[in-house]
């Protein structure tokens, strides 16, 4: 079973979707920076959509995609609750097809990282490049070598422990690999004193910035600029995260 399923509505409860919001500002800047006006925005590895119903909020039109049906779910709900009409495809990243080619696209949260495969990671920036008007921009953050090594190293934690949840994951970093693995282990309240239990495996993989550049200008990408934050911050070897804006050409 693919992952984010059953794990959708502990990963809602965690309120882990508030990293992307924390990207609007970020994306907002670039757009009216390079973007020339967009005026239609793909998120793509969507998740419950909060970054999506932001977009929509500024004027936006929006198109969510993810492959996951829960996760889809999620996010029509937070769309509806605000209001804002968004069009959701239920859609794997690597094989992405959009009614229309779009103005900006955008992929958040490291989910690029899942792609654990290079030739994958390449399979993906080509289809997005091909959902895509020439011209059109492309954001995305992916977490590094080091942001995985630091962040998803070899731990226990508790992701949060309330009535409605607990959770407790353990990850470990290969170094040779580059791969963290995330053993997920939720318990989603249910009735009275009764829990169900949720496990999932989530692998991510960091990426070198060379292999990521040369998948995008493989994919047909002009990079524009690449930082440490979203605040634009130099890259630099401690860098945990880098955020990329690129131009289809």
């Amino acid at each position: 079973m693919s992952i984010y399923r059953r794990y959708a509505e502990a990963y809602a409860k965690a309120g882990q979707g508030r990293f992307s919001l924390q990207l609007v500002p970020w994306v907002a800047a670039v757009l009216e920076r390079h973007g020339g006006g967009a005026r239609t925005l793909a998120d793509v590895a969507c998740g419950a959509g909060e970054f999506a119903v932001a977009m929509a909020r500024r004027g936006l039109a929006v198109t969510g995609i993810d492959q996951s049906p829960e996760m889809l779910a999620l996010a029509r709900g937070a769309a509806d609750r605000s209001g804002v009409n968004i069009t959701w495809l239920e859609q794997d990243m690597r094989e992405l097809r959009l009614p229309a080619p779009v103005d900006a696209a955008t992929c958040l949260y490291d989910s690029l990282n899942y792609l654990v495969d290079e030739g994958e990671l390449r399979r993906a920036m080509t289809a997005v490049a091909a959902s895509l008007r020439p011209g059109g921009l492309f954001l995305f953050d992916m977490a590094t070598v080091r942001g995985l090594a630091t962040r998803w190293g070899n731990r226990v934690w508790i992701i949060q422990d309330s009535e409605d949840a607990f959770e407790a994951n353990q990850s470990e970093f290969d170094y040779d690999s580059g791969i963290a693995t995330l053993r997920v282990n939720a318990f989603l309240h249910r009735q009275g004193d009764l829990y169900e239990r949720v496990k999932e495996v989530h692998r991510e993989r960091g990426y070198p910035i060379p292999a990521i550049d040369a998948a995008l200008t493989g994919a047909a990408f002009t990079i524009l600029g690449r930082w440490s934050s979203e605040t634009f911050d130099e890259v630099t070897p401690d860098a945990q995260r880098i955020f990329y804006a690129a131009r289809r050409r």
